[in-house]
């Protein structure tokens, strides 16, 4: 067990609605004081915790903390845009043109502006902290979400002196981020899939399962093009909403096929997790995936390609209704896969692999807005 006196924070969304990223930093988190250094989830709201799934993770806020210079301070990727439209420096004079701007967005937007705001200060407050910062990027497509198309001046957090480290969650988005920010070191950690919740069962209902929340405007045309050649007329179609991880959990393991609709992701964790629950997983691998989705016990399908996705769910279930022992097959092949290569010995070797080489590197960063 490794000790160090600096305390680790990684700052969160106050998120109440289910997102694998949130699970994934309380995860980092539980896994560091596992092994003896101090740290966090940093959340904003005083006494807020996710509730969506069980967990007992060190939680701190951000007006009780202190950062030191000897201090490490997280920042998921989507945080990034708040230090692109933040002032240069906290008291920076605003000019009249951008004053009156923001005062019409005020009273076109509303409340939202006045929230985008608040998370700014905040950021902005953190920022300027003497601890030195990082950026877990779970999502590297959502890099440079919300920047100008012409951003010559370089403005972005990953480009700051005082950044000291990316950590990414797949081969793709180290790939991204080596090729984009070469100067700033860049880790990768394999996620892990709770196989106490998403583990194998061959029993099958006829039940076809997807993340409704996942590029929509798909699923509603792979579904209806499905109906309309009534080739799903015995099967159930179960949208995973808003749903306990305890019953996404469930309906994975009751389903035969999860459709996987993801593009563009840092990693895809929901067809890893239904792969684990035995699942015959058809679809997109949001690039993220691709090292995964195998063919030898899934079936990927190439983005956008709407006939080929139908196509591809069609040959599945007549395989299905001809041989259903095969299928099953596949599904053991697929968790076997997945149980050997993110589970949590390899997810906590790899934090805490990282973590020594990141405060090894003994940096001290300065906030130079």
């Amino acid at each position: 067990m490794r000790i160090n006196k600096s305390k680790i924070y990684y700052r969160c969304p106050d998120h109440k609605t289910p997102y694998g990223g949130v699970k994934v930093i309380y995860e980092h988190v539980d896994i560091l004081n596992k092994h003896g250094y101090e740290a966090y989830v940093l959340h904003e709201t005083e006494g807020f915790r996710c509730s969506w799934f069980e967990n007992s993770t060190k939680i701190a806020y951000v007006e009780d903390v202190k950062l030191g210079e000897k201090d490490f301070l997280v920042f998921p990727e989507v945080h990034t845009k708040h230090y692109l439209d933040s002032p240069k420096k906290p008291d920076a004079e605003e000019s009249p043109f951008r004053k009156f701007k923001q005062s019409v967005r005020k009273l076109i937007l509303g409340y939202y502006i006045w929230d985008m705001e608040a998370q700014q200060k905040v950021f902005r407050k953190l920022y300027d902290s003497p601890a030195a910062k990082i950026i877990f990027n779970q999502g590297c497509y959502l890099t440079f979400s919300g920047y100008p198309l012409n951003n010559g001046n370089l403005r972005s957090l990953y480009c700051d002196k005082s950044l000291s480290a990316i950590i990414v969650v797949s081969e793709d988005s180290e790939k991204y981020v080596n090729f984009a920010f070469p100067h700033v070191p860049a880790y990768r950690v394999r996620n892990a899939i709770n196989t106490s919740l998403f583990n194998f069962q061959d029993e099958k209902k006829k039940q076809i399962c997807f993340i409704a929340r996942k590029n929509y405007t798909d699923i509603v045309q792979v579904v209806n093009i499905l109906t309309q050649r009534g080739s799903i007329d015995d099967f159930e179609l179960i949208p995973i909403e808003n749903m306990p991880q305890q019953d996404v959990a469930k309906v994975m393991r009751d389903s035969l096929i999860f459709l996987s609709f993801g593009s563009q992701e840092g990693f895809s964790l929901p067809p890893a997790e239904a792969m684990a629950c035995g699942c015959i997983v058809i679809g997109y691998d949001g690039r993220g995936g691709k090292e995964y989705f195998d063919p030898q016990f899934c079936f990927p399908v190439e983005s956008g390609d709407i006939i080929s996705f139908v196509q591809t769910i069609e040959k599945v279930l007549a395989q299905y209704r001809a041989d259903s022992l095969s299928l099953t097959k596949f599904g053991q092949m697929a968790s076997s896969y997945i149980y050997a290569n993110y589970n949590n010995a390899t997810q906590s070797d790899d934090v805490e692999r990282v973590w020594g080489q990141i405060i090894s590197l003994g940096t001290t960063n300065k906030s130079s807005i």
